[in-house]
């Protein structure tokens, strides 16, 4: 299966070029029946690669079919996700022994199964037809789509009122930078010509993080987005999903704060984020809303957001902002532009051929001196002119880059042989009793 995978991976990134920055790794093949084998799999690539990458497991459930495991990483080494494909039985849950060996390895994290929430039909408001979905983690939205809801068609509300849902672009989880800001500028223009606006803060439990890193992007982009956020809590509903049943948000929320918050300085002193991540706890201290896409009755949901009040000064408040993924990326753009990259090419090659040049001139000099010193060569004075001999013959390799002017080994050799001739001139011509035949004698 492994040698499957590779090929089809191959495949894509020939057929997909602009899509291959990241690192896939497709691991050897792990059989149910093998004791422990995908635990001593998951501690070989922890060994054998580091940072930002993808790795593909390929696990065979008692010879019966073949799962997957799809293990995201970030930068830092922190899981972005895990997940456990069936494309077989579509089970609800990852099979004990194979949870068992991830949370040894990987403690603080949780391998969940892999599930697309679809539409299975014709929906019943037509408007729904134009909303996309993923099975990805990369947003399919690419501009904000109005979708109007008749609350009497929600179960249990008796009104004949409507309200208004907006499918807007995601942050970050686009297909660039450019895209991000672009969907960034749409939405913060279309908050702008509202009469008021309502917040519907949504923590997914895949992208919390070991941390409580969710957490934090989350109250960040509305840090950012609202100025002026700690005056205007009142108009945002916190709302989570995917999240465990027996989980107490609350009793997390108060977590995240005393262990990664009140231990850092930086944080601390931010009082928009403290703002926010307080609002967040005090909201959930009687039950945290949470948000069942396939069971869950959104009657809730209308009330909740009916019964705050919005923002009316949108145009005020509602300002653009960026993430620190696409502000990143700007600035690496920026300092590409900021030096000439040639002449910092042609400035670097001059540098080198001189350092080289001055390295093969000083023990040219040194040796030629030792030549005729009464000190005598030495053995260490024959090594240094060996060595540097040696080290011009392995730089020929960049002559292509460094061009001509790169100083040639022959040109050291040729230096030996010129003083070799001058001695055997020099003990023809002069007298025995000559202070250089006594020089020349010694260093031989």
């Amino acid at each position: 299966m492994q040698t499957i995978l590779l090929t089809k991976l191959k495949e894509l990134r020939h057929q997909f070029p602009e899509d291959g920055s990241q690192s896939i790794h497709v691991l050897a093949d792990v059989f149910d029946n093998a004791n422990g084998q995908f635990k001593l799999s998951l501690q070989q690539e922890s060994k054998d690669h580091a940072g930002e990458r993808i790795i593909l497991i390929p696990y065979n459930l008692k010879n019966s079919h073949w799962v997957g495991i799809l293990i995201e990483f970030q930068s830092d080494e922190q899981i972005k996700r895990a997940e456990y494909i069936d494309p077989v039985n579509g089970i609800d849950d990852v099979p004990d022994g194979l949870r068992k060996q991830f949370t040894e390895v990987y403690p603080y994290d949780m391998l969940q199964v892999k599930k697309h929430i679809t539409l299975d039909g014709t929906p019943k408001n037509p408007q729904l037809n134009r909303i996309s979905s993923s099975a990805l983690n990369k947003s399919e939205t690419r501009y904000i789509t109005p979708v109007t809801v008749p609350l009497k068609d929600i179960p249990g509300a008796y009104e004949n009122d409507a309200i208004t849902l907006c499918d807007a672009p995601g942050f970050s989880d686009t297909a660039g930078p450019e895209v991000d800001i672009a969907n960034s500028l749409g939405v913060i223009e279309a908050l702008k010509r509202t009469e008021s606006v309502k917040l519907l803060a949504l923590s997914s439990y895949k992208s919390l993080g070991d941390r409580g890193q969710g957490i934090q992007k989350l109250a960040e982009i509305l840090i950012h987005m609202v100025r002026g956020i700690d005056n205007k809590l009142t108009a945002i509903v916190y709302a989570f999903t995917k999240y465990p049943p027996e989980t107490d948000i609350n009793a997390l929320l108060i977590d995240i704060k005393r262990s990664k918050v009140d231990t850092n300085s930086s944080l601390r002193s931010n009082s928009a984020f403290m703002a926010v991540l307080i609002d967040m706890i005090e909201k959930t201290e009687h039950g945290a809303f949470k948000i069942n896409p396939i069971k869950g009755n959104p009657k809730e949901l209308i009330r909740q957001l009916r019964r705050i009040k919005g923002i009316q000064d949108s145009k005020d408040v509602f300002h653009f902002s960026m993430t620190e993924e696409t502000r990143a990326t700007i600035d690496k753009h920026d300092l590409i532009k900021k030096y000439d990259i040639p002449e910092a090419y042609e400035q670097s090659i001059s540098s080198i051929s001189e350092s080289i040049s001055r390295y093969c001139a000083e023990e040219k000099e040194k040796f030629n001196r030792v030549m005729i010193s009464r000190d005598g060569l030495k053995e260490g004075d024959i090594r240094d002119y060996q060595a540097c001999v040696e080290y011009l013959q392995q730089i020929q390799l960049t002559k292509e880059h460094l061009g001509p002017s790169l100083a040639l080994p022959e040109i050291l050799m040729q230096n030996i042989t010129f003083h070799l001739e001058e001695r055997r001139r020099t003990l023809q011509e002069e007298d025995l009793d000559s202070p250089l035949i006594e020089i020349y004698l010694d260093n031989f």
